[in-house]
């Protein structure tokens, strides 16, 4: 099982990761800090980390501000919250997997976003040549 000093290093790097990643782009809100854990979760922060002696799951949420181009987005200067998990794979070498709600953010930063709705039942598909 993966010991509690690899938890801590890898969070650090995460943190690292993500905010130098988008500075410029996206800057760190005043008064908060960068969070570790799952949005709107009752799952307390501290314990939300996933671990293996091959894998660490590291939930995160960045509260930002939208101040540079972001997904070919202007500036909107708007505050929000990034989320997203990063898997950090620590067998030898430490490789950094990173997974964000990019659909999250924009509508966060108040751009419209249609998609299309998943299918509650899959329909079964009857070939042209098998109706005639």
């Amino acid at each position: 099982m993966t010991d509690a000093d690899d938890i801590r290093i890898a969070k650090e790097q995460v943190q690292s990761d993500i905010v130098d990643t988008f500075t410029g782009v996206l800057q760190p809100q005043e008064g908060r800090t960068f969070e570790y854990g799952l949005h709107d979760s009752t799952l307390e922060d501290d314990i939300a980390v996933a671990t293996s002696d091959q894998l660490i799951a590291v939930p995160w949420r960045f509260p930002c501000t939208h101040v540079g181009k972001f997904l070919d987005i202007p500036a909107t200067n708007v505050d929000f919250e990034l989320h997203g998990t990063t898997i950090v794979d620590i067998r030898g070498v430490w490789l950094y997997h990173r997974y964000i709600d990019w659909l999250g953010a924009l509508h966060q930063i108040g751009v419209t976003t249609a998609t299309r709705p998943a299918h509650a039942e899959i329909v079964e598909i009857i070939d042209v040549e098998e109706r005639a």
